[in-house]
């Protein structure tokens, strides 16, 4: 899922805490899952067929952890890192979680 920026929630700092890679806003990728299920989700709509995705989360890097200290998306920033999780979804995904650590973001407050 392409992004140029991300947010947590942090109550003490009065809401959205806004990262990016830098203040240019470059575009990025979170590593994501993405699945068509068919189910019966509400009983008057009956079976239906919906597009599901979820991303994935790591161990968050120090400024991201300052304020969301759970985790953070998997964040792949180069077009070899997009092709090899596009192509290679076998691939465990702590195999992109490693440069995370040491990848630099900026938070911002929005009003």
């Amino acid at each position: 899922m392409p992004f140029t920026s991300f947010s947590e929630f942090n109550k003490a700092e009065g809401g959205d805490i806004w990262f990016a890679l830098d203040e240019t806003r470059p575009l990025a990728c979170f590593a994501g899952i993405w699945a068509n299920w068919t189910s019966v989700r509400k009983v008057k709509e009956g079976e239906t067929t919906n597009d599901l995705y979820g991303f994935l989360t790591t161990k968050p890097n120090a400024e991201v952890d300052a304020i969301h200290p759970k985790a953070m998306p998997v964040i792949l920033t180069t077009p070899d890192e997009v092709e090899t999780w596009r192509t290679r979804l076998g691939m465990k995904p702590n195999n992109f979680s490693v440069h995370l650590q040491t990848a630099h973001c900026e938070s911002w407050h929005v009003a």
